[in-house]
């Protein structure tokens, strides 16, 4: 990305002589851009998982646990490319379970009735404890239902701006903020914090 400055450190490494430190990239220096490749939100996949050994019907529950457990969860939280750590890269789940077809394709999902109905796409939850994780940065509730929700990045940004000042204060200085009420949106699997409110505001 600085050229110049990272081709000075690598001649400065190599002459065992040299005393002089290498100045760090300022204003003078010409950047190159990285590019990184982006697809637009809402863009679907197909990912096919393949299982070689043994016959499908042994391994079909341990890949159905493997795709539940391990491959959803990590897709929806981690995600998977560039800047994943402040958003990018992450997936969320189509309307079908696990292990079943593409809408359209083979068979129709066994289980439609586990799936969220419009009334469960958005909720608001009060009097929840919202923990601040300032590396990402990160607002996590967890909800009594066992689940939990979050925001990351500019959007946890953007909403800790919203907050009053003494409760943004509150919320860098302990890492945390009790009795908030939290407006949640679905993605996927997930919930996520769209807005929070403390009292009085």
């Amino acid at each position: 990305h600085l050229g110049q400055y990272y081709t000075a450190l690598a001649k400065d490494a190599s002459d065992s002589d040299s005393t002089s430190a290498v100045p760090p990239p300022d204003g003078t220096h010409d950047p190159v851009p990285v590019h990184a490749l982006s697809v637009a939100a809402g863009s679907r996949f197909r990912l096919v998982v393949e299982v070689r050994l043994g016959p499908g019907e042994v391994m079909r529950p341990w890949l159905d646990w493997l795709i539940a457990k391990l491959l959803v969860p990590a897709l929806e939280q981690l995600g998977v490319g560039c800047k994943t750590r402040i958003g990018y890269g992450r997936f969320a789940l189509c309307d079908q379970a696990p292990g079943t077809a593409v809408e359209g394709e083979g068979e129709a999902d066994p289980n439609p009735a586990e799936r969220p109905t419009d009334a469960e796409q958005e909720r608001t939850v009060s009097g929840v404890k919202v923990l601040y994780r300032p590396g990402r940065p990160e607002l996590v509730v967890a909800l009594s239902t066992g689940e939990r929700a979050s925001v990351h990045g500019d959007q946890a940004r953007r909403l800790l701006e919203r907050l009053p000042d003494q409760a943004r204060a509150r919320i860098k200085k302990k890492k945390e903020l009790k009795q908030v009420t939290v407006e949640l949106k679905r993605v996927g699997r997930l919930w996520e914090i769209s807005d929070l409110r403390v009292a009085g505001q």
